[in-house]
């Protein structure tokens, strides 16, 4: 998770440094230079969160359509493992998603399968670290287990089984006030910029006249 964000970190910053030194080498004054950077930047994380071909399924929405298969006929929620696992045989362990599968459960069915070549268990509920263990040393018959985690996974990746009006979580953006001199320092660090040169300089000027933007724009609109 944390390498994800250095990764958008990263290629945020040098996105905004690359349109900032187009527009600044096209003869584009600093200012507008810098503002134009920000409003591409903006129109290219909206088109990438939004684009068409990603499908559009939260970890709650995909989680509600697991629940919905877990109380399904057997028959049929082993036919949607089938498809959403792309394998045909399996042992389906049907439980509630927020309970858990343990290593015991896991050398039962291990027990009840002897002889076999392999044994793919599919279980709507996590597996405990000790069952996955358990799970990588077991042989004829192997075992592998896929639990709600990578169910989920391929739920998002698919959007199979997704109900048609999925409940959707709001995400409210909060920040902290922000005192309306602080644009007032950030005009300053951006004629600080244009003294000196210094690109630190620009990146906090534009930082801080953004966010008191958004924080005038939210406290009065």
């Amino acid at each position: 998770m944390a390498g994800r964000w250095i990764d958008r970190i990263t290629l945020t910053a040098l996105g905004a440094a690359g349109l900032y030194l187009f527009f600044l080498n096209a003869g584009l004054s600093i200012p507008l230079s810098g503002a134009l950077s920000l409003i591409c930047m903006a129109l290219l994380g909206y088109l990438y969160r939004f684009r068409p071909w990603r499908n559009h399924v939260t970890p709650s929405q995909a989680k509600v359509a697991l629940t919905a298969i877990a109380m399904l006929p057997e028959a049929e929620a082993v036919e949607a493992f089938q498809r959403l696992t792309g394998k045909g045989d399996i042992i389906p362990i049907i439980k509630y998603p927020d309970s858990s599968l343990s290593a015991g459960e896991i050398f039962s069915q291990w027990r009840n399968h002897l002889g076999s070549e392999a044994l793919t268990l599919v279980a709507t509920c996590h597996a405990e670290p000790e069952a996955v263990a358990l799970a990588k040393t077991l042989d004829r018959p192997k075992c592998f287990v896929i639990d709600s985690a990578a169910l989920i996974k391929a739920i998002r990746a698919t959007g199979l089984y997704v109900p048609q009006n999925p409940p959707r979580r709001r995400l409210k953006l909060t920040l902290p006030h922000v005192p309306p001199k602080a644009g007032l320092y950030g005009a300053s660090l951006l004629l600080m910029y244009m003294l000196t040169g210094q690109m630190l300089c620009l990146m906090c000027a534009i930082a801080l006249i953004g966010i008191t933007g958004v924080s005038l724009i939210k406290r009065f609109a």
